[in-house]
């Protein structure tokens, strides 16, 4: 999102009041709102955001997980269970959490 002049008249989509030319406004696609009118948009946007980087986060450790469970299957089909947990037990010495 940006701070922006306004070169075309528009509404608020915070205050719902027109937006002259030459008015301050932040703006993106589909959004432009006074920059006054624009703190409850920027703490949504915040919240929004944050909660795209915590699934991000998730998404990439559980990916990280079940990497790890697939190699420990594929060590157990081709050299037997106990090559399986030696492995398992290598990679919690290594990373304890684990």
């Amino acid at each position: 999102m940006r701070l922006i002049t306004a070169k075309y008249p528009g509404r608020c989509q915070e205050c719902g009041q027109p937006i002259s030319k030459g008015d301050q406004i932040f703006w993106q696609r589909g959004y432009a709102a006074h920059a006054q009118c624009n703190a409850s948009f920027d703490s949504e946007m915040a919240e929004q955001n944050e909660a795209a980087r915590e699934r991000r986060l998730m998404d990439s450790e559980y990916a990280i997980g079940m990497a790890r469970a697939q190699h420990i299957r594929d060590t157990a089909a081709l050299f037997g269970e106990d090559a399986a947990v030696a492995e398992e037990l290598a990679w919690e010495l290594r990373d304890p959490s684990y």
